[in-house]
């Protein structure tokens, strides 16, 4: 059996018309009317649903702990391995991938090949950038096809390595590619012993984010406050603070329990969302829970005209995922064991045998520097006065957090933290 090797890896040093009845707040008042770029709103609903399912999944292992990954990382991953797929494999992957948010592929890979040429390009005023590549054993014989495909739409080009007579040394060079997209902060993706003489493919997709605040939190108004977390503990936390008079986009819920707050990044393209529950923290009704009897406009309220004054912990969190478990929970249970990948290679039978996934962010008063993921809240403190009602946003329990660029919709970045101070 030869052993194909996939790394999933994201890393970071990090209106349109009213919404539909019977669909996700985040997704249809967020993300897809902000998908601005061609043919991308498909994607930005197919990667939502893949974040919501994935991130359920993770729960159900790791209930207390804090959870952090970069969906689109681990989404673009996959569509790699899609795109030489077939039979029931292809079809668990197309499952778990929702593509059934396309109307056939070709809109599939032509919405990929915009995310990556969007997320790669040049970026004045901030840094964002995604690469995928593709390391193969130096003289085994791949479907050209499958490379075209994936260079094509993926970016990813082929390089060839010895994985059969030097395995160390190969897992070393393709952990160096990882750590300069990173800027260093994901420096060892593939551990000791992960890359073997029966390796011959190692797919890889890396992503760097690093950008300031539009509104900066001050460091001087960072003080220890106290912070809910797992398990009712009372803990004490460094928490910044933010007053602003208007311009953040504040949304809120009494019936669902729920309330958003957008903070954006110096140019506005990439925004934090915020989302605090305020019924049990599961954040199931913002996620996943549907409106049968209304429009979510006469359900949530809306609003970027009134003051808010935010609390928010300063924070930063590395975490290692082994994907394997949590990919055959999510459907694709014959990925890593009778997979169908004759779309790579058609003389050799393959199997995958190891799916892993890093993310790194660090969340403080100036700016967002990540790798795989990195959040940075900057506090301003203000001498506005105020004619009107001051909304306090106060997150003092466990929230969740999302990085979307918004031409595509896409989330970079997704956390659900329940102890600011636990860096996993």
């Amino acid at each position: 059996m030869v052993i194909l090797r996939c790394c999933l890896l994201f890393a970071v040093f990090i209106h349109s018309s009213p919404p539909l009845v019977n669909a996700q707040y985040l997704l249809d008042t967020v993300l897809r009317p902000g998908a601005t770029a061609t043919n991308v709103r498909g994607l930005a609903t197919a990667i939502y649903h893949f974040t919501t399912d994935l991130h359920k999944k993770i729960l159900e292992s790791n209930a207390d702990g804090n959870v952090f990954f970069s969906p689109t990382s681990i989404y673009v991953a996959l569509a790699m391995l899609y795109a030489g797929s077939g039979g029931e494999t292809k079809t668990q992957l197309a499952s778990a991938l929702h593509l059934e948010a396309f109307k056939d592929e070709s809109e599939f890979y032509e919405s990929i090949k915009i995310l990556v040429q969007t997320l790669s390009s040049t970026k004045k005023n901030y840094t964002l950038n995604m690469a995928n590549r593709l390391y193969g054993q130096k003289g085994f014989q791949f479907i050209d096809e499958y490379l075209k495909k994936t260079e094509e739409y993926f970016g990813a080009e082929l390089e060839t390595l010895d994985f059969k007579t030097d395995p160390s040394g190969s897992r070393s060079q393709i952990n160096k590619w990882v750590a300069r997209i990173t800027s260093d902060k994901i420096t060892e993706l593939f551990p000791e012993d992960a890359i073997t003489t029966d390796t011959v493919l190692a797919l890889a997709n890396a992503v760097y984010f690093n950008a300031s605040w539009l509104y900066k939190f001050h460091e001087k108004d960072t003080k220890p406050e106290t912070f809910s977390a797992a398990g009712d503990q009372k803990i004490q936390v460094p928490m910044m603070h933010l007053l602003q008079s208007k311009g953040l986009r504040y949304s809120k819920s009494d019936d669902l329990g729920f309330q958003l707050l957008q903070l954006p990044y110096i140019d506005e393209n990439i925004s934090m969302i915020i989302a605090l529950d305020d019924q049990n923290n599961e954040f199931n009704s913002l996620l996943r829970a549907r409106v049968i009897d209304g429009p979510w406009n006469e359900t949530v309220h809306e609003t970027t005209d009134l003051g808010i004054r935010l609390s928010l912990p300063k924070f930063n969190l590395q975490q290692t995922i082994d994907l394997k478990d949590t990919l055959e929970a999510l459907g694709m249970k014959n990925l890593f064991q009778s997979a169908h990948l004759s779309g790579i290679a058609e003389s050799a039978e393959l199997e995958l045998s190891e799916a892993y996934h890093k993310a790194y962010i660090a969340v403080g008063e100036s700016e967002t520097e990540a790798a795989a993921a990195t959040g940075t809240l900057i506090m301003l403190t203000s001498s506005f006065v105020f004619t009107e009602e001051v909304i306090d946003f106060i997150v003092d329990r466990a929230f969740l957090f999302l990085v979307v660029e918004k031409t595509t919709g896409s989330i970079l970045f997704f956390g659900h933290i329940k102890n600011p101070l636990k860096s996993n």
